[in-house]
């Protein structure tokens, strides 16, 4: 059996470190509202150096917010909050 491979056809060489993906999931906070059961629950994920983040709700698991954030991770956290913190507003506003 021969190794060789057809003409314009190559093996993949890795050159430098190889790319590891990590998923680090953070709880960063938790909100209950003191008139109903709703717990909010903020999440930051990291992932290669970039963050993303979610607010869900506690109980069934609800995704209710996700998105990219910041490459620095104290801007990301206070970004992730700031949103945390218009979820809650909106959700006082309505009882």
């Amino acid at each position: 059996m021969s190794l060789e491979l057809p003409e314009g056809i190559t093996f993949n060489k890795i050159v430098g470190p190889s790319l590891e993906v990590e998923q680090v999931l953070q709880d960063s906070s938790k909100w209950q509202c003191p008139q109903c059961d709703l717990q909010f629950e903020s999440l930051l994920i990291g992932e290669n150096g970039r963050y993303s983040g979610q607010i869900k709700t506690s109980g069934n698991n609800s995704v209710n917010w996700q998105g990219p954030l910041p490459k620095d991770e104290q801007k990301a956290l206070k970004f992730l909050q700031e949103t945390l913190k218009k979820k809650v507003d909106t959700h006082k506003e309505r009882h």
